[in-house]
């Protein structure tokens, strides 16, 4: 009969609850072709929480491409010290404080009025322009385009190893500035076109779209749902890997003082 329980694990940082496991070795997910994925000049966001494990390396986190004249790829590129956005028309590449492994991460770029940005665990990342300009015309009216997520389409090169967590696919802007990325996981609104949230149950290989478009998603390897020992470890507010923002949610002690009490009580 428990009288006292302090778990010391609120608010969270980081996703709770299991997550998509990609071991490297031919794992990946796909979602149909469809004119939905045609972005041409308007707006974008492609975004999700991603764990490396057990090494970092260039890695295609999501790619929507027609297999003919183009597409958007977006890539954590250099062994993992850049974001990219990568298209038939240029490349866009944005430098990033190099992330560790079994830490997570929010990853989003956002185009809106024709304007890129990339955002790191909120963080707004300046940016360098490549071929073309950052208003080119990402997906125009060719033939359908399909999504290939952990993995480069029509290439066995670059598969993401480690673990994601809530991937949504908008045709809106959802940041331009700033921001804290969400706790709780995202929800679906009229401008979702994927949504895997990630939550099925341990071991399971079929993934649900969870945005309203309830799209086939079909499980490349042995690509799964794991359920890991914690998925509290954070990463925003940690500038290190000894910062205490980058350990599991605890109560912390420094030896000068520090105590709690509760009070009297014939329990």
């Amino acid at each position: 009969k428990t009288k006292l329980l302090l778990h010391f694990d609120t608010p969270a940082t980081a996703p709770l609850a299991p997550a998509i496991k990609f071991d490297g070795t031919g794992d990946y997910l796909t979602a149909p072709n469809s004119v939905d994925w045609q972005f041409g000049t308007g707006d974008f966001t492609l975004e999700g929480w991603f764990r490396h494990t057990p090494s970092i390396t260039t890695t295609h986190l999501i790619d929507i491409n027609d297999g003919a004249s183009g597409g958007v790829n977006f890539v954590l590129a250099s062994a993992g010290t850049a974001l990219e956005l990568v298209t038939s028309a240029g490349t866009i590449t944005a430098t990033v404080t190099s992330p560790v492994i079994n830490r997570w991460y929010h990853y989003a770029v956002c185009r809106r009025n024709g304007t890129i940005r990339f955002y790191m665990d909120g963080v707004q990342l300046g940016f360098a322009v490549g071929s073309g300009d950052n208003k080119f015309e990402l997906i125009g009216a060719g033939s359908a385009s399909g999504v290939t997520i952990g993995k480069r389409a029509n290439s066995a090169a670059s598969l993401f190893i480690g673990l994601m967590k809530n991937v949504r696919i908008s045709r809106s802007a959802r940041y331009t500035a700033s921001f804290t990325p969400t706790q709780s996981g995202f929800t679906s609104d009229s401008d979702t076109l994927l949504l895997l949230k990630g939550e099925e149950n341990n071991g399971v290989t079929t993934f649900v779209d969870s945005s309203s478009f309830a799209r086939t998603v079909t499980t490349v390897g042995d690509t799964k749902i794991s359920y890991e020992e914690d998925y509290r470890t954070n990463v925003f507010k940690a500038s290190s890997v000894t910062d205490d923002a980058a350990l599991p949610s605890a109560v912390k002690f420094d030896g000068t003082g520090d105590a709690l009490t509760l009070a009297d009580s014939a329990d």
